[in-house]
């Protein structure tokens, strides 16, 4: 087999994965059970996947924390984000002059510093595997999810036919009455689903998303929810008030006058890489 073919079968062989690990308030697939699933079939047929740094840069971001009485520092905390560009190529081990190589992409938050390249490399090479081979990475079991594929598959093959119409009976009259319509104890309803005022406005959501964005504390999100807005699990649970005490801090964040201190140094990237400027309403939840 040619590289493109032997490509195909590892493909074939990891059709689905499940999100099994568990970080804060969401799921997601690990590296190693992305390579787990992958390396097998890969070293059966002799492809070798080689990672190599094209380029980097490192931001640094650093947030102090004064005491209200005598204005001093009294904590700083410095956040490193590692960004790669890299380039990913396969080789085909019985024929090493066949090779494919994609250019790249990784990133990696670390509070210490010296784990960025380590976090950002581990990143790339999970999101390289799942988008080159199309792995998809639902909720559902594997059972249901390869259900629900049969079901669509036989639903596309199989011919729709029309039932014949009913005979309709003739219809009946009834004799006029005196009671009053019904019109006038149910006045027709307004359309559309009513507007609850307690729920947070699509801006209010956009300014916490955008605000996390800037600080890159999208990761760190459920954790700050869980901690400012009582407990709460999702940025869906919020009420119009919690997502605008929520607003406030981050921009006091911003600014300096408060300091997010994560419980950990590691956080597992979000199963999806958004562009910093552009992004839908789906983005917006954490």
């Amino acid at each position: 087999m040619n590289i493109y073919q032997k490509l195909i079968e590892v493909r074939k062989e990891v059709p689905y994965l499940q999100k099994e690990n568990t970080s804060n308030q969401y799921k997601y697939v690990s590296s190693s059970q992305v390579l787990s699933n992958c390396k097998k079939k890969m070293d059966e047929l002799g492809l070798l996947l080689v990672p190599a740094v094209t380029g980097h840069k490192v931001s640094e971001s650093t947030v102090e924390q004064f005491d209200k009485d005598s204005g001093h520092v009294f904590k700083r905390t410095t956040t490193y984000f590692t960004e790669l560009d890299m380039a990913m190529t396969w080789v085909n081990a019985e024929k090493p002059d066949e090779t494919i190589s994609c250019p790249w992409y990784g990133q990696g938050v670390d509070i210490a510093g010296e784990k960025g390249v380590g976090k950002a490399m581990t990143y790339a090479e999970k999101y390289f595997m799942l988008k080159f081979f199309n792995i998809p990475t639902d909720k559902d079991d594997p059972d249901h999810f390869q259900d629900k594929v049969e079901k669509t598959q036989n639903s596309d093959t199989k011919p729709t036919t029309k039932p014949a119409p009913a005979t309709k009976p003739a219809p009946t009259t009834k004799p006029a009455t005196t009671e009053p319509s019904r019109a006038a104890h149910n006045p027709p309803q307004a359309s559309g689903a009513p507007v609850d005022p307690n729920e947070p406005t699509k801006p209010m959501m956009g300014k916490i998303w955008a605000l996390s964005q800037k600080m890159k504390l999208v990761e760190a999100m459920p954790d700050i929810i869980a901690a400012k807005c009582n407990g709460k699990k999702s940025s869906k649970e919020l009420t119009k008030k919690e997502a605008s005490a929520l607003i406030d801090y981050l921009l006091k964040l911003e600014s300096g006058e408060e300091v997010w201190t994560p419980h950990g140094d590691a956080y597992e990237p979000m199963d999806s890489l958004h562009n910093p400027i552009e992004f839908t309403e789906d983005d917006m939840v954490f």
